[in-house]
């Protein structure tokens, strides 16, 4: 949240250069008598924060007259500290802001941290006193949820303005059963209009032509003026970047300048006037310094002509050393033969390896064969997989031979098994006829029964015959018919007789024949049965085994189907390492005659063997080595020591034993020479004392080297001077940059800061394109110009000549502009329809929230004698409820409890509002008419306030605060 830390008034009323310092503080009590400049603080906070007209500063400016203002200094959220200072002249619309690194900051950075609220609603919610909380007593909900409202979106009261202004207007021009608004008038203008035209009688086409040309001439010219006033600000904008070139130029070389520069712009200008100081100290200390160098020198040029008797102090320690170097000699001496021994027996290693190995190749050959990971790892494959590849496809190839070989036995088993198996309609046939023959079997004893009662029905005939004959007979006899009933009666009876005779002949025979020709059709019958049901069996059994002998067939060729796969797979793998084998066999040829199993463990046999040889070839050199070393020893007590020898032909031990002489001589010498070297040890001592009175100002000269990051004392000069003129450079180019952003757009400072500027030549090309442009745009102007002055011309006439013209003309363009005026009248309707929309939001979602707030802080106030605020919509006034349930208005309610009832619903906007700002909250005796109980309950609601707002309170009670005593969050001010 934001917070005041501190206040400095110039002059503000009847304070002069006096200042408050808060420290931070979240609560922050000022107390003072009447009269004792309170209320002036306040309105200094406010005319600082958001400035006041000269009509709201003349009461503050002194007798004297002159300039009112002075400062603040703020704290952000974050922490950080700016100061803020304002004036009354000479331009108090815009405050001086500087942080806290004294740099200028821009004024929006003021109203960010107000989050754009105005002095208005600054005044309504956070800066209140006893006077001007009461006015909330006659806020009306409507008026309390356009506060909400102004708070919430915009942070002052120009949503309220404009609802004002939408509904002055919009009454202003139309009323629904109005007649004096404007569209009321032009409504019945439009129906005049319109009966006047519909007396005229003809229409004038050319009329409405030269209207519509001329409307789109208008409308041309008007968007050629548009692209001809674009035209000349852009043309305008070039010309002035041309005017501001050189300066344009200066910015980018001294910006460049400056690019090149590496320096440390916190570098103080004034070390190097130290380093001058330091020099003038060190300068006796030289000169003492240089007086004990040249004693020592002195000594030291007698040191030099003993040192001319000398022999060189290398061949001096060639003498010292002439016993150890005839045991170095000795050494080396048998350290060849010892090499000598080790060399051949790794070259008998060496040998046996090739032999091996049957490699044939020079020691150089092996050396240089190139063995790495990637080939040993390649090998140990060929080594592991490549015969065993081989030996799977071996045995896969005999898997498939295998396989083949039970396909056909399967094949065969088949082709034995097909004509045992019946086929589909034979089967059905079988059946069929199995069926046919359980049925006649069944039926035979139906049958024979239904036979033995047709026989006997058909024997009643002859019997009837005969019947009939006798009485034909007997009536005949009897006289009753003639002879033909005789005859024909006897007929009969002869007939019926043979009939009789021959059915039991018949039947007898028939019997003997059905009787035997039964037996053999059922024993036929069983017969067949019986063969059709071993057919049938033998089929089911036979084809039982068909299908196990398909399955085996199937599993067979997808087995072999499997092993082919593998088969293939193996071979390209086979194939694959073989092109291997032969890519390595081209690269180590004597790999031709080694069977790739061999290849990884003849890598390390390899590596040992080139490793070998490497030490067979170290040992070589080291070996020349010492050779040599041994006849350089040599040469060299030849070469160093020839002037002392005085036979060069005597052996080499005897030139050894002269050369110990002239050591013996040289050693006496040397302590001639030890002595003078104590004489200058003693004045080295004394050299050493006053370097070490030199070595703190050398190493303050140091330091100031390491401040600017350099190793002596030009460099430390020239990058001093390159920090000042760094420093002129950078003023130079902020005065530039200041010009450029003053007179240029920000678009092209951003192009200029960017390197993307034009060259002089470009910059002028382009103005003078600019120009061509916007004087071809002129002449199209001229030119729509001319033809619009034509076309009014010939409208004049027809408006002259036409008397319908006029009332057409005056329709239209009143009709055009009752249009325009409807469609402004609807968009601004829509947008008072808006607002009221979002206030009706507010006033229900957001004013409940309030009131609840400040129900608990009233609650709390009046020690739980009242609970409850809420708006009266029938009186259209705030009203409480007491603890007992009865409702009372504000005009009921003591000034003491109405004070708080306004100071509730203050914190409960403001705790709303912290939402969205967090700003000071100024109390300026608000609290007249609270007793010391509702004191403290207050000041128990302020301590939790200050959690998310400063309070800065000015009371007259200070006895009550300083007994009530003080946190480490609050400060008590006396004025």
């Amino acid at each position: 949240m934001m917070r005041i830390s501190a206040l400095y008034i110039d002059r503000f009323g009847k304070w002069n250069d006096y200042s408050l310092d808060f420290n931070n503080a979240s609560i922050v009590y000022i107390s003072g008598d009447n009269e004792g400049g309170k209320s002036t603080i306040r309105q200094f906070i406010t005319f600082v924060l958001f400035g006041l007209s000269k009509k709201e500063t003349y009461p503050f400016i002194p007798e004297n007259g002159g300039t009112v203002g002075g400062r603040l200094r703020i704290v952000d959220d974050q922490g950080a500290l700016y100061t803020v200072e304002r004036y009354s002249s000479p331009n108090p619309s815009n405050p001086t802001i500087m942080d806290e690194y004294n740099q200028k900051v821009a004024p929006e950075w003021l109203h960010a941290q107000l989050n754009h609220i105005d002095v208005s609603l600054f005044h309504r919610v956070f800066n209140f006193d006893a006077l001007s909380i009461q006015a909330y007593q006659h806020l009306t909900q409507d008026e309390l949820g356009e506060m909400l409202l102004s708070v919430g979106m915009t942070g002052s009261d120009r949503i309220y303005q404009a609802e004002k202004k939408l509904r002055s207007f919009l009454q202003d021009q139309f009323k629904p059963s109005g007649r004096k608004p404007r569209l009321n008038q032009m409504m019945e203008e439009l129906k005049t209009k319109s009966s006047q035209l519909n007396q005229s009688k003809y229409e004038l086409e050319n009329y409405y032509e030269l209207n519509d040309s001329l409307r789109n001439l208008k409308m041309s010219l008007s968007s050629k003026q548009e692209k001809s006033e674009q035209t000349l600000k852009r043309l305008n904008d070039l010309k002035e970047m041309h005017r501001l070139y050189p300066e344009i130029e200066k910015y980018l070389v001294t910006q460049d300048q400056l690019s090149k520069y590496k320096v440390d712009e916190e570098i103080p200008v004034d070390l190097k006037d130290r380093l001058i100081e330091l020099e003038e100290h060190t300068d006796p200390i030289y000169e003492h310094i240089t007086v004990l160098s040249d004693r020592i020198k002195r000594q030291q040029r007698e040191l030099d002509v003993l040192n001319q008797k000398l022999i060189n102090e290398k061949q001096y320690r060639k003498l010292t050393g002439i016993h150890e170097m005839m045991k170095k000699n000795q050494q080396y001496t048998q350290e060849i033969y010892q090499l000598d021994q080790k060399i051949n027996h790794v070259q008998q290693e060496i040998e046996t390896k090739r032999l091996n190995m049957s490699i044939n190749d020079s020691y150089d050959e092996i050396e240089s064969l190139s063995l790495n990971h990637t080939i040993k790892e390649d090998w140990d494959t060929l080594q592991n997989h490549f015969t065993p590849i081989q030996q799977e496809i071996d045995q896969l190839g005999k898997r498939r031979a295998n396989l083949i070989d039970e396909e056909k036995e399967l094949l065969s088993k088949r082709e034995q098994l097909e004509p045992a198996i019946l086929s589909d309609r034979k089967k059905d046939h079988y059946q069929q006829e199995l069926s046919h023959l359980d049925q006649l079997l069944y039926t035979r004893d139906s049958l024979e029964k239904s036979e033995s009662h047709f026989l006997l029905k058909k024997g009643y005939i002859p019997f009837a015959m005969s019947g009939v004959g006798i009485i034909m007979i007997i009536l005949s006899a009897t006289g009753t018919g003639g002879w033909y009933l005789n005859g024909f009666g006897l007929f009969a009876i002869v007939i019926g007789q043979i009939f009789i005779y021959v059915s039991n002949l018949k039947k007898d025979a028939n019997a003997d024949i059905n009787h035997h020709l039964s037996d053999q059709t059922e024993y036929d019958r069983i017969n067949r049965k019986e063969s059709i049901l071993e057919a049938l069996t033998n089929h089911d059994q036979m084809r039982d085994q068909y299908m196990l002998l398909e399955q085996s067939l199937k599993r067979n060729q997808d087995e072999q189907l499997r092993v082919l796969d593998q088969l293939d797979r193996l071979e390209a793998q086979r194939d694959r390492f073989q092109k291997q084998i032969e890519a390595y066999q081209q690269q180590f040829p004597f790999l031709l005659t080694v069977d790739p199993t061999y290849w990884g463990r003849m890598y390390e046999d390899l590596k040992e063997l080139i490793q070998q040889v490497r030490e067979y070839k170290k040992q070589l050199i080291k070996k020349d080595s010492l050779e040599i070393e041994i006849n350089e020893f040599q040469s060299e007590i030849k070469d160093v020591f020839a002037s002392h020898i005085k036979n060069s032909h005597d052996s080499f031990s005897n030139q050894l034993m002269e050369l110990s002489t002239l050591y013996t001589e040289q050693m006496h010498l040397r302590n001639q020479i030890d002595s003078i070297k104590r004489g200058i040890s003693e004045d080295s001592e004394e050299w050493n004392e006053w370097q070490s009175k030199l070595r703190p100002y050398h190493e303050e000269i140091a330091s100031l080297y390491h401040r600017v990051s350099v190793k002596n004392r030009d460099q430390f000069i020239n990058q001093m001077n390159e920090v000042i003129a760094y420093r002129d450079l950078k003023g130079a180019l902020t005065q530039a940059q200041q010009t450029i952003e003053y007179y240029l757009s920000e678009a092209e400072q951003a192009k200029i800061k960017n390197g993307q500027f034009m060259s002089l030549t470009e910059l002028e090309q382009k103005i003078n394109e600019w120009t061509h442009c916007y004087q071809n745009i002129q002449d199209d102007i001229y030119q729509i110009k001319d033809q619009l002055f034509d076309e009014q011309s010939k409208l004049k006439q027809l408006e002259q000549s036409k008397a319908t013209i006029d009332d057409k003309h005056d329709f239209y363009y009143l009709k055009s502009q009752f249009k325009e005026k409807a469609k402004e009248w609807l968009t601004y309707q829509i947008a008072l329809n808006k607002i009221e929309e979002t206030k009706l939001h507010f006033q229900t979602h957001y004013l409940p929230d309030v009131l609840e707030e400040a129900s608990v802080y009233f609650q709390q106030l009046t020690q739980e004698r009242y609970d409850t605020v809420y708006f009266d919509t029938a009186n259209q006034q705030l009203a409480v409820t007491r603890f007992d349930g009865l409702s009372y208005e504000l005009m009921k309610l003591s000034q003491g409890t109405k004070d708080q009832l306004y100071t509730a619903l203050r914190l409960s906007i403001s705790r709303w509002l912290s939402k969205h700002v967090q700003l000071p909250f100024i109390m300026d005796d608000s609290f007249v008419h609270y007793d010391n109980s509702r004191l403290s309950e207050l000041k128990k609601i302020l301590k939790d306030f200050a959690k998310d707002h400063q309070l800065i309170i000015f009371t007259k009670k200070d006895a009550f605060f300083i007994n009530q005593g003080l946190t480490t969050e609050e400060k008590y001010m006396t004025l």
